[in-house]
């Protein structure tokens, strides 16, 4: 991920949609359902949605997410720098994740890494 072009959340979901939309084959056969609940000045709620259907990376609440991640902006940002401890960040609350912890964790490796 080009950390340079990243300041704000919106910036991460804009370069994973364009990953997306750029190369959608890529994704084929992937199955993710994700919720981002991000706090802050500039946070905000977007969900990213990927399967055989639709392959959708959107600002909004969907329903019925797999999984659902809520940090505070800056952690949130750090997080995607690579700047963050992730262990230390789960268990001191910088991390939150409801539902399935390891959807979220591969959605990462796959999409936004």
């Amino acid at each position: 991920m080009d950390t340079n072009k990243i300041k704000i959340p919106q910036d991460v979901f804009d370069i994973a949609e364009e990953r997306l939309l750029s190369n959608p084959s890529k994704y084929s056969g992937a199955n993710f359902r994700c919720q981002f609940d991000i706090a802050g000045e500039n946070g905000g709620q977007w969900y990213i949605l990927l399967d055989d259907k639709k392959k959708e990376v959107s600002k909004g609440v969907m329903e019925n997410p797999i999984s659902t991640l809520i940090m505070k902006e800056p952690d949130f940002i750090k997080l995607v720098l690579g700047k963050l401890n992730v262990p230390m960040a789960f268990f001191t609350g910088k991390i939150k994740i409801k539902g399935d912890r390891n959807h979220i964790i591969k959605l990462a490796e796959t999409l936004l890494a």
